[in-house]
């Protein structure tokens, strides 16, 4: 499924419904970086915390296709990824626990984005 919905936890909740097997989520690293945006969660009243509630009592793998913002710049994966101070623990806790797994890749399609292909 490629989707451009923001919300991964109401999307986890969502297709929970249809099994209570491990799920896994592959991800841009640039829209895994905004699952720790907090604007996204300001209509819960836990916030962020309540969303990660929720993916954290799924058996959830988030699986990262690294990103290169422009041909100068690093390529990006989950070992130099900039998350927030303020959320890097809930960051940290996914990553020491095996929850992100850097996907492998093929440098010459590394410029399509699923926000492309959903335009199409």
């Amino acid at each position: 499924m490629i989707s451009n919905y923001k919300k991964y936890y109401k999307l986890i909740e969502y297709l929970s419904q249809f099994s209570n097997n491990r799920m896994g989520l592959i991800l841009g690293v640039d829209n895994f970086v905004s699952m720790f945006e907090e604007k996204y969660y300001r209509n819960l009243n836990g916030g962020i915390m309540e969303a990660f509630g929720i993916i954290f009592t799924r058996d959830v793998k988030f699986y990262l296709y690294p990103f290169r913002p422009s041909k100068n710049d690093k390529l990006l994966n989950s070992s130099n990824i900039p998350i927030h101070p303020r959320v890097k623990d809930i960051y940290n806790y996914l990553l020491s626990n095996g929850k992100i797994k850097d996907l492998e890749f093929n440098k010459d399609i590394l410029g399509i984005f699923s926000k492309d292909v959903l335009k199409k």
